[in-house]
């Protein structure tokens, strides 16, 4: 993929650089977006990361739709599959040894 966006990037550097990460974003709740005034006060400073958690909204809700739309998403780990697959690794260990 070509179109990469890193999350720890403001929100006015990404959509500077992809303009239509700006609809994705308005689909998902982040209203304010349409604003020039709100893009260039807050947009300079805010990251995804802290947009998601500020609007409660899932960041991986939205990793999903960058996804969908053909970016490649940087810094995201998705945490609950993370702990799944340990969880499933301890089980398979703890097997053995009994």
């Amino acid at each position: 993929m070509d179109k990469k966006i890193d999350l720890q990037k403001s929100v006015f550097e990404i959509c500077t650089q992809y303009p239509e990460v700006k609809d994705i974003l308005f689909r998902l709740g982040f209203t304010e977006i349409t604003k020039p005034t709100a893009m260039q006060t807050a947009g300079r400073v805010m990251t995804l990361l802290n947009g998601a958690k500020i609007k409660g909204i899932d960041l991986k809700l939205i990793v999903d739709a960058l996804q969908k739309d053909g970016f490649e998403v940087e810094g995201y780990v998705d945490r609950q599959a993370l702990l799944k697959s340990y969880i499933q690794r301890w089980m398979r260990i703890g097997k053995k040894r009994i």
